[in-house]
């Protein structure tokens, strides 16, 4: 009886399809026929269905709707892009007039937001900027100038009839009879046109005129610092990405500015896209070579070069870059830079032969200044590695017997200091 209802459950599976759904933004609810499937990415069974309702809600973003017809298929994935519900400019000039559809709300710096999906005239000059619903104005124009034609060509037609009618010409007078009726409903368009663009362009002045404004005072850097802060010790990157990057953009002299491009790009480091903390942190190091994150900054942007392969190009900016020495009490930092130069010399030992005296330079500091620090074995440790391996075994050799001779009762030490010969 069990392997009977296996089979039958085997059969039914056998003509389930797998759906697979994701989103941009992720973790948006997901509807199937009406009934909640799960949050994306999510994925479930169908079956004996050969059409299906998909809808996908999020808060802040329009609902999406699709109809899938199902042909047999076995297996379907699904990659949709939410529309956000409303959007935001933010205007970053200062003391310049903000004028929506010709009413003045307010003074740059600032933000606009609950925009309407939509098209926008922008116009900015020296002293302000005038935002008014887009294209309706040159339509309008050109639907003026075409009923203007068709009333002016219907005139003459009508004026031809009633002359050739005069003459008793009633050939000519039904062939421009015929063209006044062409005409007359050229005409009637051309105004019923301009009346609906009228009205549409008054809707948008209605929606447009729902923009919400909000002027920046220079206190208000400190609280978007803080909110980013907040979010990215929750990890939400994506939402700590919105503030510092709005902060940047809004409070150019901040004193806030330097440590949120640093935090950007330490953000995008965590989300995996390399490129975008390239591009952040290479104008960090440009900007604030003696800011006091410069050694993390320069290690997550090299490390991303790292990770993009990207050698020759590491290289080069890790000699431009490189900082002179690295304080760090806990010798975290030391062992990821250890990591990192080792793979990169690795990748670059006919280029550039003296990587290995420059890490041992940057552990030799760390010996000498944090003598009491309790990551001072590993340190210890890393140097015999790097001694024995990349520059002279018999250096190496005898810092292990230096080491075998204070820590030699650490058993975690000694099986360190084992792999280090035995390899």
């Amino acid at each position: 009886m069990i392997l009977i209802l296996m089979f039958f459950v085997y059969i039914l599976n056998l003509y389930a399809t797998e759906i697979y759904v994701n989103t941009n933004p992720i973790n948006s609810k997901v509807y199937i026929n009406g009934q909640i499937i799960g949050n994306t990415p999510v994925r479930t069974k169908i079956k004996g269905e050969k059409k299906i309702d998909i809808d996908i809600k999020k808060d802040g973003y329009k609902t999406l709707q699709k109809i899938v017809v199902i042909n047999g298929e076995r297996v379907l994935n699904f990659h949709f892009d939410l529309a956000p519900d409303k959007i935001q400019l933010i205007l970053n000039d200062k003391g310049k007039i903000v004028n929506i559809c010709g009413m003045p709300v307010g003074e740059t710096p600032a933000i606009l937001y609950n925009v309407p999906n939509g098209m926008y005239e922008i116009k900015k000059n020296k002293k302000s900027y005038d935002i008014n619903p887009a294209g309706y104005k040159y339509a309008i124009r050109s639907t003026a100038i075409e009923s203007v034609y068709s009333g002016g060509m219907l005139t003459l037609f009508l004026l031809k009839m009633n002359d050739l009618k005069n003459k008793g010409d009633d050939v000519g007078t039904a062939v421009t009879s015929f063209g006044s009726v062409i005409m007359g409903a050229v005409l009637s368009y051309d105004l019923l046109k301009l009346l609906k663009l009228r009205i549409i362009k008054e809707k948008a002045r209605v929606e447009v005129k729902k923009i919400k404004f909000k002027p920046y005072q220079m206190k208000d850097d400190r609280i978007l610092f803080t909110e980013g802060v907040s979010l990215l010790g929750q990890k939400r990157y994506k939402n700590a990405i919105e503030k510092f990057s709005l902060l940047t953009k809004i409070y150019e002299d901040s004193q806030y500015v330097p440590i949120s491009y640093y935090e950007l790009g330490f953000c995008y480091y965590n989300l995996k896209n390399y490129y975008s903390t390239i591009n952040i942190l290479n104008d960090f190091l440009n900007k604030y070579p003696i800011y006091e994150v410069y050694q993390y900054a320069f290690y997550y942007y090299l490390n991303s070069l790292i990770k993009l392969k990207k050698y020759s190009w590491a290289l080069i900016d890790y000699q431009s870059f490189k900082p002179l020495i690295i304080e760090d009490e806990s010798g975290t930092l030391y062992k990821m830079y250890y990591s990192m130069l080792i793979e990169l010399y690795k990748n670059n030992m006919n280029n550039y032969k003296r990587m290995p005296y420059d890490i041992l330079k940057y552990l030799n500091y760390f010996l000498k200044k944090y003598s009491n620090s309790s990551a001072f074995p590993e340190i210890m440790v890393l140097k015999a590695e790097l001694l024995y391996r990349y520059i002279s075994k018999n250096r190496g050799l005898k810092v292990i017997e230096e080491i075998k001779r204070i820590y030699g009762k650490d058993q975690k030490i000694m099986k360190k200091l084992e792999s280090i010969v035995g390899k």
